[in-house]
């Protein structure tokens, strides 16, 4: 028996090979199911994958826009179908997809509520926004084949709307109206990021459940250590001093208010003060007294002559022409330099001013009571 020698046999088998890759190449080629390199295209060509009414169907055409590519492939579009990209999209020559959706009708089922619409829309909310409902972002869509046709009327598919319910949250001054698809309170807001502090409160339970306009009160609750210095008056002592002219005052010691300090435990309740606890208080600083020195000082001729003219009454005002300690008239006391009436003005300033006018004029500008000063 004559055997073949190895290298050969290696060459056929390769050769084997080689020849069933090409047929299979050339097989796809011809069936379309291996599509030919951009390269071996003509320019001017466009291989076009068209999906419509559950097929898939590949034409090459030299059509330059969709609408053209649609019939070379013969199908139809009806008044109400969607196509993407539209009618009038320009082609590029190589691949190019189409999507032809179907008008069909659909049911929107809104609650109670069931509509139909016919529409190739294909976004279950989109469909519910064609229908005329107004929709909210928390809003879920539901889109099913309608498997008993008889209980709705109409064949085809239908949208199930399963609506958000609406909460109001109160929190950090700001009403907000919300929509949610959580089933209790804490898991609202927890989604909402609705922080809490350790002392903050729920008016409704966490765990309870969602109900439609349900409002849920955050309240703030901040617990502060506050320190507060109040004020203590001082006390005012009036001193008699026999060395000072009668009438007249001194302030001997200014004096100064003291300080007190307490600490306290205060609750807020949604930024306003809802209560305190007072934890301590001191006075840091005690007040001293302001001391005031009254002169009693009777036996000099000024006292005497106040005293023979007015009673040592600064304020006397008896005599509507003559005024004060001195009994000054208006334009007496004018022309010493004084202004309005002589016994509103201070006792310093009718001493001051009563020696003036004795320094120009003597004793006598008081007729009677002069003689006091006279005898001085």
């Amino acid at each position: 028996m004559l055997q073949a020698p190895a290298g050969h046999l290696f060459r056929t088998i390769i050769f084997g090979i080689a020849m069933t890759t090409l047929a299979v190449v050339v097989i796809g080629l011809v069936i379309g199911v291996i599509p030919p390199p951009k390269s071996a295209l003509a320019d001017s060509s466009r291989i076009v994958s068209v999906y419509a009414d559950g097929h898939k169907k590949v034409i090459t055409t030299e059509s330059t826009t969709v609408r053209a590519s649609l019939g070379a492939a013969g199908i139809e579009v009806h008044e109400g179908d969607l196509v993407e990209p539209n009618l009038d999209t320009d082609i590029p020559a190589g691949f190019f997809n189409v999507n032809v959706y179907r008008s069909r009708p659909v049911v929107v089922v809104d609650g109670a509520k069931k509509m139909l619409v016919q529409t190739a829309l294909q976004s279950p909310k989109l469909i519910a926004e064609a229908a005329g409902l107004k929709t909210y972002p928390e809003d879920t869509f539901t889109l099913n084949t309608i498997a008993d046709p008889t209980n709705v009327g109409t064949v085809g598919q239908q949208v199930v709307i399963d609506r958000a319910t609406p909460v109001l949250i109160e929190a950090d001054g700001k009403q907000t109206v919300v929509r949610t698809q959580q089933a209790t309170v804490g898991a609202l807001l927890a989604e909402r990021d609705v922080a809490l502090g350790p002392q903050d409160t729920v008016d409704t339970p966490r765990e309870a459940v969602i109900t439609p306009n349900l409002v849920i009160k955050v309240n703030r609750v901040k617990i502060v250590i506050a320190r507060e210095e109040t004020k203590i008056e001082r006390a005012t002592e009036t001193v008699k001093d026999p060395q000072l002219e009668a009438g007249k005052t001194e302030v001997r010691e200014e004096g100064k208010d003291g300080v007190k300090v307490a600490m306290y435990r205060v609750n807020y309740n949604n930024g306003v003060e809802a209560g305190r606890q007072l934890l301590s208080q001191q006075v840091t600083e005690q007040p001293v007294t302001k001391v005031i020195v009254v002169g009693t000082k009777q036996d000099d001729a000024w006292y005497k002559l106040r005293l023979c003219e007015s009673g040592n009454n600064y304020g006397n005002k008896r005599n509507p022409f003559y005024r004060g300690a001195y009994q000054f008239s208006y334009g007496t006391w004018s022309a010493m330099g004084g202004s309005g009436d002589p016994a509103d003005a201070s006792p310093s300033e009718q001493d001051m001013r009563a020696k003036k006018l004795f320094e120009r004029s003597g004793a006598s500008q008081w007729p009677i009571c002069g003689r006091f000063l006279s005898n001085s």
